[in-house]
């Protein structure tokens, strides 16, 4: 395979959707293009802007936490298994550019999880609030965050 059907592979996965040059690499790789062809068409992407990490990782916090309604922990997590060491403070700047906010996340997660299960809140036993806290965890938000809403919310 040439350095230019590699270019033109990365091009069209890129037109689909936005990629970080992590994925992209392993994608090419997957498809068994050579190295020095990767390093060369990631290099003429990158040169075109059409390949930019910050870009994409602006995407992946934005979509993490307006669509898919995750916790700052999550979304670090996520991030750094494809590479990228994202400060608290910079997710928070991102949400807050775009009125992201955390507490509004935190809710609407939870709402998902009572109505998924069919509970209500005020009538949670202690097996069921400990699942619930444990499912809002898991999506990336902190335990006193947690706590602090629900009992909120059960006032």
């Amino acid at each position: 395979m040439s350095s230019s059907y590699c270019y033109q592979y990365a091009l069209g996965l890129l037109a689909r959707a936005e990629q970080s040059s992590f994925t992209l690499r392993r994608k090419l790789k997957l498809k068994g293009h050579l190295e020095a062809d990767i390093e060369e068409a990631l290099g003429l992407l990158a040169e075109k802007n059409y390949l930019n990490d910050e870009r994409y990782v602006q995407a992946k916090i934005k979509s993490l936490l307006l669509y898919r309604g995750r916790g700052i922990h999550y979304i670090q997590a996520k991030l750094n298994q494809e590479g990228f060491k994202v400060s608290n403070e910079q997710i928070k700047a991102i949400a807050s550019e775009n009125q992201i906010s955390q507490t509004d996340t935190l809710i609407a997660a939870r709402e998902k999880l009572l109505n998924r299960r069919g509970w209500q809140l005020k009538t949670l036993d202690q097996k069921s609030k400990t699942k619930l806290i444990q499912g809002l965890q898991r999506q990336g938000f902190n335990l006193r965050e947690i706590l602090q809403w629900c009992q909120a919310s059960i006032n």
